[in-house]
């Protein structure tokens, strides 16, 4: 991927499980939008701690300014609903 292009995906995740928001060594992103079906919860991640950022027991779509992220910080997103859920996410490309 290069600079500008668009980043995102969808998933299915099983419950319990996480869908990680991060890019390779070297390269940053923006992430302006993430979506699901389920109730879900974000974290803020290093790799060795995890902070809860936000709970949404309802479904639709978290939405905010930007969130910058590389290899060292990055998002987690877990479904914490008893079955399935997707999740996906939209941003851009910086490095």
């Amino acid at each position: 991927m290069s600079k500008g292009d668009v980043v995102s995906g969808l998933e299915s995740v099983d419950p319990g499980a996480f869908l990680t928001l991060r890019p390779t060594s070297g390269r940053e992103w923006v992430i302006n939008n993430i979506f699901f079906n389920s109730s879900s919860e974000l974290y803020w991640s290093d790799g060795e701690l995890d902070l809860l950022c936000d709970c949404y027991l309802g479904f639709g779509r978290w939405s905010w300014e930007v969130v910058h992220l590389r290899h060292s910080f990055f998002l987690k997103i877990k479904n914490v609903s008893d079955s399935s859920s997707l999740i996906g996410y939209s941003g851009v490309v910086l490095k």
